[in-house]
Parts: structure tokens; sequence; C-alpha cells
């Protein structure tokens, strides 16, 4: 028997198997990658019971996997069967691929390789049939599992996947969102919450019916608005809405604006905005104003006290959300001079240029001269190039956590508050 008829089954062969192909789990180990699913024309194939180590439980409760899924599209030249693997890549490795862009294409290409060979030596029929193929690479996905439901989400919260053992659906992002969490509201019966924690952002923002509110009925009706686009991931909307409804003396709307500023969420970071919205927000009787006062406060003094070194970056490794952006932006005024500060601007630029689609959205709004940070990424001092090093010991954790699309954010964010530190300072 031939190579490829031990990969692919022939049309009129029944399958070995119907839904479960594997029982013990599907590591191709020479690639250190897992494979979580198998859909054939929408139909699910194969799910990965064996993979429970590589979730984690996030500060909202849920289980996220530790790491990034790419969805293996295959689809037939003769008779158009489209088979989607997801594959699991760990946490460091998903970071060095499409954080770093590092190797992209090579590696998935011996993924795909690895893939092959599995089936082959497996002698797994059932899911390729004999013809070519052509292959997409679909990625970055963030995996969420509850009640043996599995939620897949893009970086850009447009298009997802839900898989169980014997559903799929896949589609836009809102709408599966809200299915997937909806059910887990419901599943426990539990009373409405006091706050909502997005997963993308682990934030708790008010939405609840015992809210502070406003004496205005308009601005009750505009907050609960912007409630509805918080819960879709509309930033923008949520944050014009509660703007709005904060200006009429709805607390809660301020608590959440104060959020929004401190994290970046439909807005510009803004460590004074946001404090002083906190500070508006507890004084009207917010009790979750407080602890966001004091990380804001935390994320300053820290960076004001140099004197240890380790002991200070180690405290800092344990922020979290925008107060990370905040201590570096103090941190990089307090310790380096303007100059070392300008090559970091340069060296972070001309990295972001190359970089993908947001970062380099990033550059050009921060800066589209691009003589300004040409050979930015050669000309580092060593103080900057010190720094830049730090910054990543710090942000570690936040892989973990954030999407890395969120730590790209956070990064351009801190560039772009400091250049116009910098640069405004010199125009005054």
């Amino acid at each position: 028997m031939g190579f490829f008829n031990k990969i692919f089954s022939r049309p009129n062969r029944k399958p070995l198997v119907d839904k479960k192909i594997l029982s013990n789990g599907a590591r191709l180990n020479d690639a250190e990658v897992d494979i979580l699913f198998i859909i054939k024309n929408g139909d699910v194939l194969y799910v990965n019971h064996e993979i429970e180590n590589l979730f984690e439980v996030d500060r909202g409760g849920d289980r996220l996997f530790k790491g990034r899924v790419v969805n293996y599209k295959y689809l037939g030249e003769t008779t158009k069967d489209e088979v989607q693997v997801f594959i699991g890549f760990d946490e460091n490795d998903a970071y060095i691929m499409f954080t770093l862009q590092a190797n992209l294409q090579d590696r998935f290409e011996f993924v795909g390789q690895s893939l092959m060979r599995f089936f082959s030596s497996n002698r797994i029929n059932g899911v390729f049939s004999w013809e070519g193929y052509s292959v997409q690479y679909e990625y970055t996905y963030k995996l969420y599992n509850k009640n043996s439901t599995n939620f897949l989400i893009n970086a850009n919260q447009t298009f997802g996947y839900l898989i169980s053992e014997d559903t799929f659906e896949q589609g836009e992002g809102d709408l599966l969102k809200e299915k997937f969490w909806h059910t887990k509201q419901t599943t426990h019966s539990e009373p409405e919450a006091q706050v909502y924690c997005y997963p993308k952002t682990n934030t708790e923002y008010s939405v609840s019916s015992s809210c502070i509110k406003s004496d205005n009925e308009s601005a009750n009706k505009i907050y609960e608005q912007g409630v509805e686009y918080l819960k879709i991931a509309d930033f923008k909307m949520a944050f014009n809405n509660f703007k709005i409804a904060s200006k009429y003396g709805h607390t809660s709307a301020t608590f959440n604006l104060a959020l929004m500023y401190k994290n970046g969420n439909g807005c510009d970071y803004s460590y004074e905005d946001s404090m002083q919205l906190f500070i508006k927000s507890q004084d009207e009787g917010h009790q979750g104003a407080l602890r966001h006062i004091k990380e804001l406060v935390k994320a300053k003094e820290l960076s004001a006290d140099l004197s240890n070194y380790p002991l200070v970056l180690n405290e800092a490794s344990h922020l979290h959300d925008g107060t990370v952006l905040y201590f570096f932006y103090f941190f990089l005024i307090n310790s380096l001079s303007e100059g070392d500060i300008v090559s970091w601007i340069r060296y972070e630029l001309d990295c972001a240029s190359i970089g993908n689609e947001l970062a380099q959205q990033y550059v050009h709004e921060i800066s589209p001269n691009s003589e300004f940070y040409r050979n930015g990424g050669e000309e580092l001092t060593p103080n900057a190039s010190l720094f830049s090093d730090i910054f990543d010991h710090v942000t570690i954790p936040l892989r973990k956590t954030e999407d890395f699309s969120d730590i790209i954010k956070l990064r351009c964010n801190l560039v772009k508050n400091l250049f116009n530190h910098i640069f405004n300072k010199h125009l005054d």
C-alpha cells in the first residue's frame, strides 16, 4: 500500500469509527502541538478530551486554553469536502509565532506535515478522501470551555466557533459569544451579576440592575444601552453611552468610563482621566472604585522608587490591565534620559512598522514620518535596550490572561503616550 493510501481513505470504504477517532488524545509529539477538534463538512468527528492540563481558570472563573488555536482548513479539489483540524499551540510557541511573527509560515507547514504523518502512522480513515487538498491556516483563536462546550473566538472578536461532542456552529463572533456566555449564566440559575467580566480584558464593569442610577431617566436608559454594547464588546459605542450618562450624574456609568480609560477599551489609555473618574465615582458611593484607585496609585509609586530594581520589577509583574502601561510610562520618565526614551520610541516604531496590521496601524497614527524611526532597531542605546528587555520580562504574565492583540495594543499605546509626552513638551 502506498504512502498516500495510508493517509487517505477511499470514498467507498467505511470509516473505522464513526464519531470518536481516537480515545487517548492526539498529540503530535514531533511538532509539540495537540489536535483539539476535527470537523468534516460540519460534522464533529473528534473532540480531544485528554487536554485538561492545557486549561487554566482565569480571573473571571472561566476555563481558558493556555495558548492559541489555529484552524487548518482543508478543501478537497474534487469532492469539495471541507475538513477542519483545530491545532492547539502552547503559550510559548504561540507568543513566538503570533506576537513576534517568527518563522510563521515554516512552522505552519511543519505542523501540517506532522499532521499527515500522524494520520498515516495511525491508519486513521474517514477523514480525508482520495484526492488532493488545498489548505488554509486560519489564526489565531482563543479557546474557552464550559459544560463540555468549546468556544473559539478570533483576536478581533468578529468570528468564532462553538464545538461540542455532537454539535458544530460557526459564525459571527458576537452572536456565538452571547450564546456561549448566556448558557453559562442560565445553567447555574444565579441571580443577575453585579459586574460583567468580559473574557478578553478580565475587567469588571458595573452592569447590574442594582447599579447606582441617576435621577435623570434618560441617563439611565443611555447607561443601559451602554451595558448592552459592552456585552457584545462594542467598546466604542459603550464608551460613548457611558460618557453621556456620566455627564448627567449616573455613578455606575462614571465608574465604567473610568475603567475604559484605565484599560484603553473604546478610547485611548489615560491615567489622569481614569483616576479623576474613579475618585468621582467613589465620592458618589461606588464601592468598586477604591481598589482601582489603589492600583493606579501603586503603579505610580512603584515607578518612582528606583532604589531596588529587582524588587520593583517583581512587584510590577503582578500588575495587570492598564496599570502595567502606567507603571512603565512613569518608570521611563523617572529612570531614563530623554535621549534614551526617544531611542526606545524609534526602536519600537521601527519594529512595529514591519509587524502585523494592528502594529502598523499604530505606527502610522503615532508617526507617519518614517524617516523618524528608520534604522531605529539598529541604533538602540544601551539603556533603551535594557529597558526593552525589562518590559518583555514584566509583561510575560500578561500572555496567560490577555490576547496577543491586547499586548500589542498596550505596547503601542505606551509608545504613543511617551511620544506625546516628549514632543508635546517641546511644543509648549
